[in-house]
């Protein structure tokens, strides 16, 4: 029997910034732009924990396999490699806590946009702003449902590793522990291809603001 555990890849897509001159903020569309701008700055965080995250989940997947394949009368070797394993999730755990703490800061900076939307008087900015308010809070609950879907995926991975201490371990054990992870991370891997495509569209929706709202980009 072959016990393949999936491999997580958690690489998300941050929002684009676009380099802006404004003398002074002097409509709603400027003071939006202005909160656009500051809301993906503060999304840097995000963006840096990408590469570690998914470092950690190659690392981690290099770890399972040496447990799958280790003697098992080598119990100090299984409990080291182990041990290891359960580190690499705890590891994983901040650098997702620290994703979604960049994440809600952001989103309740975005927020400050809303009352500003009403008060644009070009129908086609309007609508143009109100559909990109719209995906951002798409994108926010897309975001909400894979942190959710990661951490449940964290708790079965550490009963995972912990289960390779026990020396009556059966195959029928880990094998059904390993599909409850393998579950996760395929549902995981919808909620990042959704969050990403709704990140992808948020950009594009913020250029075409810009454009219809005047905004003189820097190129």
């Amino acid at each position: 029997m072959k016990f393949l555990r999936a491999v997580p890849l958690m690489v998300a897509a941050g929002l684009i910034m676009a380099g802006c001159q404004l003398n002074f903020l002097k409509n709603p569309c400027e003071k939006i732009y202005h909160q656009l701008e500051k809301s993906a700055s503060e999304e840097k965080e995000f963006n840096q924990v990408q590469k570690p995250l998914v470092d950690a989940e190659g690392k981690e997947q290099t770890l399972y396999n040496q447990l799958v394949n280790v003697d098992k009368n080598n119990d100090k070797k299984t409990s080291q490699l182990s041990q290891q394993a359960i580190q690499s999730v705890e590891k994983r755990s901040r650098l997702i806590k620290k994703e979604k703490d960049s994440i809600d800061k952001a989103y309740q900076t975005f927020k400050k946009i809303l009352p500003q939307i009403s008060k644009i008087k070009d129908d086609e900015a309007k609508q143009e702003a109100e559909r990109m308010a719209n995906t951002m809070s798409t994108r926010y609950k897309n975001y909400q449902k894979l942190y959710n879907d990661y951490q449940s995926a964290l708790t079965d991975d550490r009963k995972l590793y912990e289960l390779f201490n026990d020396q009556k371990l059966k195959a029928d054990t880990l094998q059904k522990q390993l599909e409850k992870v393998n579950s996760h991370y395929q549902t995981i891997d919808k909620d990042k291809d959704a969050f990403n495509k709704a990140t992808k569209t948020f950009n594009q929706q913020k250029k075409i603001f810009y454009n219809v709202a005047d905004i003189d980009k820097e190129e």
